[in-house]
């Protein structure tokens, strides 16, 4: 039985084409929620390896920590070295988890970039080119930050062996600094690589040049697009493990959202003088079609 189709209430009209990066959001999320959905389940398959190892270090953790409780204080800090060391080796596995996520971000960095542009997107063939263009790039990113967590992490647990309290305290500067600086800049290198034809040294300076120029609407919106990862913070096995896989499930919506808060910051900052074919890209105007029609 042909399923009957019903006409719209009204005709479709380019009016009624996105005109802000806002109405672009919501647009797509309306239209293209399956793919965003589709989206979500690989990123979070790709993220399994790493949702595993995090488990591990906390049962080992749990249990060297119950173990040694009462211990006397040599044994305790024969336990922290130990525990050091599980951590380390654990930050280098985590690197390589990291390179194979980064492989399905690659892809879905690509067909976001698409939907923001509001262009058509067959997802198979999107999701592949995106790792052919983007992986190279974004793994270097990725093994850049990753490197630099690890150091901060590890400068972490040697600052409960500091006697001063004031070397202790100086320790955590780095991971200030990684987490104030380093990672917003990071997080707009990753939706410029997908866009410029840069070597990667030439986006990451960009990057540093567009968050320095809006600093706080940067952290801003960046903190607000974390919300979604409080809940893996949760403790509790239970609630790990569904946080982690909802923070991941939302990453395609949470990411097109910075997307597009990325290309209004390209647009201001470097588009209108170096790209200017990229300004407002993926947003109608009826000015600008009028004066194409002229031409």
């Amino acid at each position: 039985m042909k399923r009957k189709r019903r006409a719209a209430s009204k005709d479709y009209t380019k009016a009624m084409l996105p005109q802000s990066r806002k109405e672009i959001f919501f647009d797509v999320l309306k239209l293209q929620w399956r793919k965003l959905l589709l989206l979500g389940v690989i990123t979070a398959l790709f993220s399994l390896p790493l949702l595993v190892s995090a488990l591990v270090g906390d049962a080992y953790a749990g249990s060297m920590i119950a173990a040694v409780g009462a211990s006397e204080p040599e044994m305790q800090a024969m336990a922290a070295v130990s525990l050091l060391r599980f951590e380390l080796l654990r930050g280098a596995v985590d690197l390589l988890l990291l390179l194979l996520f980064l492989i399905g971000l690659s892809g879905t960095l690509r067909v976001l970039r698409q939907l923001a542009w509001e262009e058509n997107v067959h997802l198979p063939t999107e999701f592949a080119a995106g790792i052919r263009s983007n992986l190279g790039q974004l793994s270097a990113l990725g093994l850049l930050c990753g490197v630099i967590a690890l150091l901060c992490k590890l400068l972490l647990y040697f600052s409960t062996f500091y006697r001063s309290a004031l070397t202790a305290t100086v320790s955590l500067l780095p991971a200030a600094v990684s987490g104030l600086i380093l990672l917003p800049a990071a997080c707009i290198c990753a939706v410029m690589i997908p866009v410029y034809a840069n070597p990667f040294r030439a986006n990451l300076k960009n990057a540093f040049y567009v968050y320095f120029s809006a600093p706080w609407r940067v952290m801003g919106t960046l903190a607000v697009c974390a919300l979604f990862w409080l809940p893996a913070l949760l403790p509790g096995l239970t609630m790990r493990v569904f946080g982690h896989l909802f923070a991941y499930l939302s990453i395609p919506v949470t990411l097109l959202a910075w997307t597009l808060f990325c290309y209004g910051k390209f647009d201001a900052f470097i588009n209108r003088e170096q790209c200017p074919e990229l300004v407002g890209r993926g947003i109608y105007s009826a000015q600008a079609e009028t004066e194409a029609t002229q031409k």
